[in-house]
This record gives C-alpha cells, structure tokens and sequence, in this order.
C-alpha cells in the first residue's frame, strides 16, 4: 500500500525531487548505511531509530508550547510501529513512514521556527497511520473493492508527501528554494484538506464494513502493551541521565576543582561599556567569520592578537553575552585562560569545559546522540586516558560539534598566552590540524575565536607557519590605520563617560571638566585597562581627596599601566598608613599570587591571623572579620589591583602579576 503510493509520487518530477531530499535527511538520522531494502535487517534498523527517538518525548518539560501533540505523535507512532512489526511479513514501507513521522517530530522540537500547519497535521496524522497500519494488516489482501483501496493509496500518498515537505521545511533543505511554490502557506493549507479528504473517504468505507469495532477491540489490547513499553523507556531513559549527569559532573570537576566555574572566569572581566567593541563587531574578517548565512565568504577560524590591556579579554565577554548567542540554533562555548591558577592555564581543563557546555546545551534541546558518543568514548578509554589528553578530549569534542544533531558551534578561547606552554602547543597543533583538512577548512559547522598577545612563539611559530599568508588574523595594536582609529574613537568615547562621571562625584566646574579632557584625553598610549585603572581609582577614594589633587593628578597622569600600579601602591604611602599596613599589603598580594586556587575572603581573613597567634588558634574564630570587613581592609590596601568575584579574590588582570612578580 505505501510502496504504491510512493511510485505513485515518483511519477511527477516535483514529487520525485521532494521524496529523494526527504529520504537524503532520514538517512543522515539514522547515523549509519542503510541496510539492503526488503531484508530484515532493515526493518529492524527503522524499528530501532523509532524507538530510539521516542525516547526524547518522555520529558515534555522540554518540548514547548505544542507538547502534547508531540507526545501524542510519537505514542501512536511506537502503536502502529508495533502492529506493522508483528505482522508475518512487516510492510517497510509502512515502518519507513511510521519513521517519517518521528523524524518529523524530532524536527519540531529542534526547530527554530515552527508552523501552525505542521502542528495541525501532526496532531492528526500519526492517529490515521495507525488506523491504516490496521486496515492494512486486516482488510488489505482480503478486500476486492478497487475504491477502497484507491482510497488508502491516496491518504498515504497525501501523507508523504507532507512529512516530506515538512522535514525539507524544519531542516532548511535547499529543496525548499528549489521547488519554493511547494512550501508556501497555500499549498500546505491545500495538503492538508486533501490528506483530511482522504482519510474521510477511508474511514466511511470502514464504517460501511463494520471495521470500527475492530478498532475499539484492537485498542483496548494495546493499551496494556502501550504502558508495558512505557514503563520500559521510562526506566531507559532515567538510567541514561543518571550516567550522562555522572559523566558532566566528571568533567566539570576535572575543569574546575575547589568549587569554581567557568562562569566565575567569566564574571571576573568586566563588562564592555556601553558603544564599545563595535570596531571589531563591523570588521570584514569577523562579520565573513560569523556570519550563520555564508559559510564560504570566510574562514571558521579567527585569530585576534593585542597587547595587554586593550580589551581582549573584555571583547570575548562582550561576544559571548551579547552578540554570538543571537541565532538559537547555535552553542557558544568559551574558556578564559588564567596562568594565575593551575585549572585555567590547563588545555585538558579548557576541553573539558568546551565539551561540558557542549554536551548541557545538546541535552537542554533533546539531543542525545552528542553526549552518548562521548560517553561511550569515555568508558572506552578510562576516566585518566579520557580526561588527561589533549588529543583525546579534542577529538570528542569537535566529533561532537560537528555532529548533525549540533547545529552551529562556536567556541571562543581567551588569552591563548596564558595556557601552560607545553599544552598550548599540543592544542595549537590540533587546531592546525583540524582546520588544514579542506572538508573542516570550508565547514561553518565549528568556529574557533581565539585571543592571545602577538608572541612570535604562537603566531609565527606556530600559527604563521601552519597557515601562511591565510592565516585570518586581526591584530588589536595599531597596526592597521582602520582599525586604530576606530579603536581612539571608542577610547575617547570611555573617557569623556569617565570623565563625566568624575565631574558629577567632585561637582567639578565645566572649567576643570574640559582640563581633564585636555590632559587625560591626549595622553599616549591609551587602552582599556589604564582608562579602568585611572579612573576608577579616581571614583574609589573619594575620601579625604581634594579637588586640587584630582587636578594635579590629571596634570600628571600614570604614564602606562605599570606606572598607574605603582601609583596605587605607592598611595598607601602618602595616606599615612604605617610599616603594619604596608606589610598587610604585601602578605595580601603575596597570597594572593601563590594560592592555587582563589582564596576566599574568609580564608584570607583567617590567612592574616595566623602571623599574630599560636596553634592551636582556639581564639582565631573571636577575631576574624566579616566578609565586608575583611574586604574593606583588602580595599584600603591594595586599591584597584584585587577584585572580588562571588567572594573569591583574584588580581585585577594578568598585568598585575607581571608587575609584583
């Protein structure tokens, strides 16, 4: 019945082109060949991939608005997919459709854009599948009535061509442009009557005969069966989260010991200000690279260099939080390399990262193929083969990203510099890799942002002799004439906001408004991290600062950003603070610097005690000061140089460190 209401289509040359796309996107599902047509083997392999998929509509937490169809779809498919299966000899072609349908399904859940009209025939059509997957199976052979029969031919023919047209429609096929007439909302709309039409002509011969109480009976013996199978996927599919939530936990615990995060990284640079990072976000090279619609107009391979203080770091938060996640079929990955502690100058913790965002964004919309091919790998290998290679953890993780079930990957690494050498190495010589096959160089599929200073032992060495003259690179340090000046604009626009906002704290005159302009705006070698570190040490001691020092200050600005540290430094000094506080400082800094992991400020209150008692330090709980205490102390001290970051303490910027070291 459904083999002749396919040849049936095949005979128009629309039709035909529509049907081979569509079988084209239900063999790249089911992730291997396709066994000989008419063989059991076959059967079982569509039998499987419908039971496999189903698995993902037991939760309907996750499915949207249009939950209940879909849950309803996929439980009447897995019924007609049972009574097709235990006939003598399974119609394929009926399992093929009962397939379609899940395909179908599972589109809707990953789709970005949905159509009411799809939802309207999905509500209806996998109910008729299983009323023909009877009909069949009962009445197709015995029956002699040519009508009847021309009927069902019919309502499968309707039926294939719209799961066609509907997974064509949700996985964006070029066929769409093609035969563009076929996907407009006329012709669904015109589909749909006639599959209504059909399977109301089908069903009148069935109330004729007396079929409807086959039916009833027919159902009531299912539904046993129904619950039975339910009951078994149910416990399938909470055994596999227990283990995939095993194997996240794993990795982000490799990543990020002690209880910090990658979110934590993240929150310690600061937030772009407001009409900034535009020089990079209009650039040629990251508008070819970004771009989700023309894939071949770049390469997914992007390479910012910039010396310290110009904004990388802040450019990559800005990337992540607001202008990459647009599209929704996209994941952003990222990591933020930090050579202040172990875990963030680490390659193997950056993948186990990369891959854990990954792996949570693919299960958040359902799709589970990601994870369990990692997974698999994992056990294969062993936790400490697994999560202590580099090569291993990479290939996962691009195996994954360019998984069909993925969509669009970026992944962002910050501050490549600050990776541990030996494993900057071996990651930059699987990046290579990667991108020199032709097949990965021309893929939009995974997109690599990566920011590192201009050392000549990453980007010449390593990176220029790797890719050459295409090496897609953006370089941040005046170099290119555009770039430079679209960067001083930017930079002019943050001082006069900072020096605006001094004015209104010290009520400053329009007069002295304009000397700040002068004398801040004009000094050389101006970039993010000296504008923060000037004036925001400005707005941070506003007690027992005159309006005479502001403007003896402004007439003598830090020079750069080493001369702005020992300014600060230096102004404990020059507020009266004795050797006592001078030596607090220099043990905060100095712990800072050796920890291995952030402190918090309860441990560093403890951490400034213990000097001043002997063990057992019964006494050391009476004397530690509050969280606000101690971080006022650490304030008064060291200045702008240490910032607070969900009550851990870390140094500004890397630059600082460079400077104490």
């Amino acid at each position: 019945m459904w083999k002749i209401a396919e040849d049936q289509l095949r005979l128009d040359k629309k039709q035909r082109e529509l049907l081979d796309a569509y079988n084209d996107i239900l063999k790249s599902k089911l992730k291997k060949d396709l066994n000989p047509a008419g063989t059991p083997e076959r059967q079982k392999q569509i039998s499987a991939f419908i039971v496999s998929e189903s698995k993902r509509f037991h939760d309907t937490s996750k499915l949207g608005k249009f939950a209940s169809v879909l849950k309803k779809g996929a439980d009447c498919i897995l019924k007609a997919e049972a009574v097709i299966s235990a006939a003598s000899q399974p119609c394929l072609p009926a399992s093929v459709a009962c397939a379609g349908v899940m395909l179908v399904l599972s589109l809707c859940v990953q789709a970005d854009s949905q159509r009411d009209v799809l939802f309207k025939g999905l509500h209806e059509i996998p109910d008729v599948i299983y009323d023909l997957a009877g009909y069949e199976k009962l009445h197709w052979t015995d029956t002699q009535d040519l009508v009847f029969k021309t009927s069902m031919t019919d309502l499968c023919s309707h039926i294939l061509e719209f799961l066609a047209r509907a997974a064509c429609h949700l996985q964006k096929h070029p066929i769409t442009r093609t035969l563009k007439d076929m996907f407009n909302q006329g012709e669904w709309d015109t589909l749909l009557s006639a599959v209504e039409a059909a399977e109301a002509r089908v069903r009148k011969h069935s109330a004729v005969n007396g079929w409807n109480s086959i039916r009833t009976i027919r159902e009531a013996q299912e539904k046993g069966q129904l619950a039975q199978q339910n009951a078994i996927l149910s416990k399938e599919t909470a055994a596999r989260s227990e283990k995939i939530t095993a194997f996240l936990q794993k990795l982000n615990e490799h990543a990020w010991p002690g209880g910090a995060s990658y979110e934590y990284s993240k929150a310690r640079v600061q937030r772009a200000e407001e009409g900034t990072c535009k020089w990079f976000t209009n650039h040629d090279k990251f508008k070819a690279w970004e771009s989700p619609d023309n894939p071949n107009s770049g390469s997914p391979l992007l390479l910012l260099t910039a010396y310290p203080g110009c904004g990388k770091s802040v450019l990559s938060k800005h990337l992540i939080d607001t202008v990459l996640p647009k599209p929704e079929d996209r994941a952003v990955c990222y990591f933020f390399f930090k050579d202040d502690f172990e875990h963030q100058k680490s390659a193997t913790g950056a993948l186990c990262t990369l891959l854990h965002q990954l792996l949570i964004t693919s299960e958040s919309k359902c799709r589970t193929s990601l994870a369990d091919s990692a997974l698999r790998r994992f056990e294969a290998m062993g936790k400490e083969s697994f999560l202590g290679s580099v090569s291993s953890l990479w290939k996962t993780f691009t195996e994954a990203a360019l998984h069909t079930d993925a969509g669009e990957v970026i992944c962002i690494l910050d501050a490549l510099d600050e990776c541990e050498p030996n494993d900057r190495n071996e990651l930059i010589k699987a990046i290579n890799e990667f991108y020199r096959t032709p097949q990965n160089q021309a893929s939009c599929l995974l997109k690599l942002f990566l920011t590192t200073r201009p050392y000549g032992d990453i980007i010449q060495s390593q990176f220029s002799y790797a890719w050459g003259h295409k090496l897609p690179e953006i370089r941040l340090a005046g170099e290119e004439d555009d770039v430079a000046n679209d960067i001083a604009e930017e930079i002019k626009i943050v001082v006069d906001k900072r020096i605006d906002r001094i004015c209104d704290t010290f009520h400053l005159t329009k007069q002295k408004s304009n000397l700040m302009k002068t004398n801040l705006g004009a000094a050389p070698g101006r970039t993010y991290l000296w504008i923060t570190l000037v004036f925001d040490d400005l707005l941070k001691k506003t007690s027992g600062i005159s309006k005479e020092y502001i403007e003896s200050f402004v007439k003598n600005p830090p020079k750069d950003v080493n001369d702005a540290y020992e300014k600060i430094l230096n102004r404990s000094k020059t507020q009266g603070l004795g050797n006592q506080d001078l030596k607090k400082t220099r043990n905060i800094l100095q712990m800072i610097i050796a920890a291995r992991r952030p402190l918090t400020l309860g441990e560093m209150s403890i951490a400034l005690l213990l000097p001043e008692y002997q063990p057992p330090y019964q006494d050391l709980a009476d004397e530690m000061e509050s969280k606000e205490g101690i971080w006022d102390t650490i304030r008064d001290c060291c200045g702008l140089l240490v910032i607070r970051v969900d009550d851990r303490l870390y140094l500004l910027h890397q630059t600082v460190r460079e400077f104490l070291v």
